[in-house]
């Protein structure tokens, strides 16, 4: 019985040993594939940013005003082209465009980190659960 309880005791320890740094060294692997992951989705989606501003200026030159139906349709067809979710907003945060819900049930974005980033820095992304769509 005691050389039973001592081989207990031994895998025990060995378990320990072996099971807490590997589960250590998975929770920071998980940790850091996450952070480039996210880190590569933001980068992604300036550049798409970017490309939908070069649309924009090229259709309504500084000083025009597009109608609210042509700037969905083309939110809309920039959306569908880049596979995601877009919302277009003013330089105050009213909604412009959306394309998974109606602009006008959509409040101001002033407010939401990622506009307050952009505004300081000329972009700017916030991973955060999306009140509208609940995504």
């Amino acid at each position: 019985m005691p050389r039973t309880r001592l081989l207990y005791q031994l895998l025990l320890a060995f378990a320990l040993v072996t099971l807490l740094p590997l589960a250590l060294a998975t929770a920071l692997a998980t940790r850091e594939v996450r952070r480039v992951y996210l880190d590569q989705a933001a980068a992604v989606l300036e550049v798409r940013a970017r490309q939908l501003q070069t649309e924009l200026t090229a259709a309504w030159p500084v000083g025009s005003t597009p109608s609210p139906a042509a700037l969905q349709q083309l939110c809309d067809s920039a959306a569908q082209r880049a596979g995601m979710r877009l919302t277009l907003i003013d330089a105050a945060g009213a909604v412009l465009a959306d394309t998974a819900t109606e602009p006008t049930h959509l409040a101001n974005h002033n407010d939401r980190p990622e506009v307050r980033a952009a505004r300081l820095r000329g972009s700017g992304h916030a991973w955060r659960r999306s009140d509208s769509t609940g995504h």
